[in-house]
């Protein structure tokens, strides 16, 4: 069974509308036929990023991005996007009033941050994509902790050293690079505070004679 069948599970209460409103600018009538006319674990990348990107702002409600998140989350995750981002799709989620998500729902989609992240330990070869991911995540997680836990305390070591590396900027700035961390200021602060501490103030010290 696919680990994404969890997620479908979570969400099959949200019907496929029978309508979108949108920006014609945005998405136009042909991208909405498209949504609309698919099974919504065939539509591709493509066919939904306009619609992923302008949800809450241009196009769409809470009611169709319901229907439609498992299979922009698919995409996300399992890096199929061009655009958006993830922060921008998160960004939708927190607009979806995510508090009112049921827990079975919530539940499924941490699991597969949480996946996905230990994922990100093999494939990120500098720390930008794990800034990326934990960036998106600080959108649904008042405490990100859990996931500065795991870099430090990961059996290899570079782990941590491309992530602390990829944020060195952000001890003389207090503040990261990502702009999307405008959206989260006190998971920003959290990482900030966590890179002034322990073995992520040690490496820049020994790197970059940085005194904490």
């Amino acid at each position: 069974m696919s680990k994404f069948e969890p997620l479908y599970a979570s969400f099959s209460k949200h019907t496929k509308p029978k309508s979108i409103d949108a920006c014609k600018c945005c998405v136009n009538a042909d991208e909405i036929t498209l949504l609309l006319g698919k099974n919504l674990r065939e539509i591709s990348a493509a066919e939904i990023s306009n619609y992923a990107s302008s949800v809450f702002l241009t196009a769409g409600s809470k009611s169709d991005f319901m229907y439609f998140f498992p299979r922009i989350l698919e995409l996300s995750l399992t890096d199929k996007f061009n655009w958006p981002d993830p922060e921008v799709v998160f960004n939708s989620v927190l607009n979806s009033e995510y508090d009112s998500w049921s827990e079975y729902q919530k539940d499924t989609v941490n699991f597969l941050l949480k996946d996905k992240f230990n994922e990100l330990f093999e494939t990120d070869e500098d720390g930008s994509d794990i800034e990326q991911w934990l960036c998106a995540i600080s959108r649904v997680e008042p405490s990100i902790s859990y996931y500065l836990d795991l870099i430090e305390n990961h059996t290899d070591i570079t782990v941590l050293h491309r992530f602390v590396d990829w944020n060195s900027d952000a001890i003389p700035s207090n503040k990261l690079a990502n702009e999307f961390w405008d959206k989260c200021p006190e998971q920003e602060k959290q990482v900030v505070v966590w890179l002034r501490q322990g073995k992520s103030a040690k490496h820049l010290y020994d790197m970059y004679g940085m005194r904490m």
